[in-house]
């Protein structure tokens, strides 16, 4: 594990400087795709969660046109969303912070 770790580091690396997957592979003695496996495993398995900024209603008044839909019960409360796309819909700041706690 520790060695894939850093292929995949140093692969993002130099792929960062404009290298490919093969020429990688070819020089560390791996396939290209293995390279190219691992580097798309690391990037399914980054991080479970990401930093949200919630910003206070300061008040501005909305744009002219329609009035915005009422919210819907299922829309009310905040929502997390995995990076894999898991939903938890409708929870107030307690159950949110329960389930990351739970979940990280």
């Amino acid at each position: 594990a520790s060695v894939r770790s850093e292929v995949v580091a140093l692969a993002q690396h130099l792929l960062a400087q404009g290298a490919t997957a093969n020429s990688v592979a070819s020089e560390i003695g791996l396939a290209g795709s293995t390279v190219r496996s691992w580097l798309k495993s690391a990037a399914v398995a980054g991080p479970a969660f990401v930093p949200v900024v919630v910003e206070p209603d300061h008040g501005f008044a909305a744009a002219p046109g329609p009035s915005p839909a009422p919210p819907t019960p299922r829309s009310i409360g905040l929502t997390l969303i995995s990076p894999r796309g898991f939903r938890l819909e409708g929870l107030d700041l307690n159950g949110a912070v329960t389930a990351l706690l739970r979940l990280s």
